[in-house]
């Protein structure tokens, strides 16, 4: 939901849930994994921003431990180089009685920028070579998909997000406190590891550190690989958190969640797939649902925000990642300021269009906006769920998307109209078999001519609901009607003169052809050709202005072998693709 601040007294935290897990009141970022390491569910059980509570619990149960944490907010906090072996006592909030504990740990992982503690009560059970692993992996080196796989998360987190908050800086490092954490779950449900803010406060019971939490009993596991790249994950998305919070701790939810989510990724250990996003695209975009027993709603959420972020690193780079995050507007309006900072020109309205052709082409369309250029292995289209009826109507919300498929479509007029003010716009993707032959944005209360001649096998619609930034929250009311024409009748264009290429000749060409087409506006034009392999062969227009109307333009085909090509005409946000035969 649009304008959520993440609080300071939230917490981040990654979940591994066996069973279902139970429904809380909201505060803390947590996600849910299952055995294979797949997160399934995600809720916020046990921060309730009772810290202070915590506080005057420990003061009245435990007055000895209540003084040292007075006695260290009050003091300046020691900078010091520990040695592995070194003791260290921290304080911990037990979530069983809500009142903080001393958790005295070894230093035993010493690296460039991590120090791995472990409780003593757990030194034991902790293998040498798990230690091993999460240090270099925080240190030194990622997954071979990872976007620096030299280095570790640390810093490829810090590359791409921005760095973290300098004042409880321990000689540069980030300290991990593995141990058993008191989180009351029960029947298989833990938590394996969180980010407190609270820690970045000079408040009773913090300790003014730079630190995330690792579960040192079911997080671990049995420390098998499996169970140590789940937990890499949540490091690499957790550390994100920590720097999130210095950088923009007002940010959405969705937003944060989204970034964490993609840090987990371009370290490569990626564990969730857009499927619990795609199943139900109609949603708000910026919902973050917390109370819900089943898990699916906070899959659902965490899959969106994946998949959003994800497309907006895909297409701008970690340039734009890093000034997304020191980016302090709300809403959709981040976007375009983080554009603004990375010399783009701002429309996250071309964006959102965008993302919806990409999350039904992935990849299976030339048009860099309209897919995912280097897609999340994971990731899989839209499905088809909706077919588009003679007539019908849908609500979007916020900033969602609806979906609906033609297949095999006769020659028939289709109109969209609103009932309301929200602005919205239907995106068309148009099929011959599995090729994305034509995109085309489809304005409201215009009558289009769909099917014909081409044939199309499918046509997709997506609907967007392009809320203006800073109006009330507005589900767009959408109509539709369909009527059929005379078959025969050429697809093209809108009664209003959109665009088109509207002839190829001669066909086949030899030496030379003439192509046909009409510009459907003032914007930019191009004008390119394809071989099969998806080359770029020639540029006859290139981004230049041409008026609305019918043009002609010769184009040689000499050192063109023969073969099949494709003619390209882009203006604005639409694409129409013609074939071209070269025989000679």
């Amino acid at each position: 939901m649009s304008g959520f601040l993440y609080r300071i007294a939230a917490l981040s935290a990654l979940f591994i849930a066996i069973t279902t897990c139970a429904s809380a009141q909201t505060d803390m970022d947590l996600e849910h994994t299952d055995a294979s390491g797949r997160m399934i569910c995600g809720t916020i059980p046990f921060n309730d921003g009772k810290e202070m509570e915590a506080v005057a619990n420990t003061a009245r149960n435990n007055p000895a431990l209540y003084q040292k944490m007075m006695n260290a907010s009050k003091s300046t906090k020691e900078n010091r180089r520990y040695v592995a072996g070194d003791d260290y006592p921290f304080f911990v909030r037990d979530r069983n009685t809500n009142q903080y504990v001393t958790v005295n740990a070894t230093l035993m992982y010493n690296g460039r920028y991590a120090q791995i503690w472990v409780d003593n009560l757990d030194t034991a059970r902790v293998k040498k070579t798990t230690l091993a692993t999460l240090g270099k992996a925080l240190d030194s080196s990622t997954a071979p998909s990872s976007r620096n796989p030299s280095q570790g998360i640390i810093q490829n987190d810090i590359d791409v997000f921005g760095n973290y908050r300098d004042q409880f800086n321990q000689d540069g490092q980030i300290w991990f406190l593995m141990t058993d954490i008191k989180d009351g779950f029960s029947g298989g449900a833990f938590v394996a590891g969180f980010f407190s803010p609270w820690d970045q406060t000079s408040q009773p019971g913090s300790n003014m550190l730079n630190m995330l939490y690792i579960d040192s009993h079911e997080g671990l596991g049995t420390q098998s690989a499996s169970n140590l790249r789940d937990l890499m994950n949540t490091l690499a998305h957790e550390f994100q958190h920590l720097i999130h919070y210095y950088t923009n701790n007002q940010s959405e939810v969705f937003f944060n969640e989204g970034c964490s989510e993609t840090a987990s990724i371009i370290n490569g250990y990626a564990n969730r797939d857009n499927s619990g996003y795609l199943a139900n695209t109609n949603v708000n975009l910026f919902r973050w649902t917390y109370e819900d027993a089943t898990g699916n709603l906070i899959l659902a959420d965490y899959s969106r925000a994946m998949n959003f972020v994800y497309y907006l690193y895909d297409q701008y780079g970690e340039g734009f990642l890093h000034a997304f995050n020191q980016t302090h507007s709300t809403g959709m309006k981040r976007i375009d300021d983080a554009l603004n900072v990375i010399g783009v020109p701002p429309s996250w309205q071309a964006i959102l269009k965008g993302f919806a052709v990409a999350n039904y082409t992935i990849k299976n369309v030339d048009y860099f906006r309209y897919r995912y250029n280097k897609p999340v292995t994971t990731g899989s289209p839209k499905a088809d769920t909706n077919a588009l009826k003679t007539t019908g109507s849908v609500s979007v919300a916020p900033y969602a998307i609806s979906y609906f498929t033609l297949n095999k479509p006769t020659a028939r007029t289709l109109r969209f109209t609103s009932s309301g003010q929200t602005p919205y716009t239907v995106m068309a993707i148009f099929y011959k078999g599995a090729s994305v032959i034509e995109v085309k944005e489809l304005a409201g209360n215009t009558n289009y001519t769909i099917g014909g001649t081409p044939a199309y096998d499918k046509v997709v619609f997506g609907v967007v609901n392009l809320l203006a930034v800073g109006s009330a929250n507005a589900n767009a009311n959408i109509s539709w009607t369909t009527a059929a024409v005379a078959s025969g009748v050429d697809d093209a264009t809108s009664s209003t003169g959109g665009l088109a290429l509207t002839g190829i000749a001669p066909t086949p060409s030899a030496g030379s052809a003439t192509i046909s087409f009409v510009s459907g506006g003032s914007a930019p034009l191009t004008l390119q050709i394809f071989d099969a392999s998806g080359s770029l062969v020639r540029t006859m227009i290139d981004g230049d202005q041409i008026s609305a109307g019918a043009h002609q333009i010769p184009v040689s085909t000499d050192g063109m072998a023969n073969g099949v090509y494709m003619v390209r005409l882009l203006q604005g946000t639409a694409m129409v693709n013609s074939r071209m035969v070269v025989i000679k």
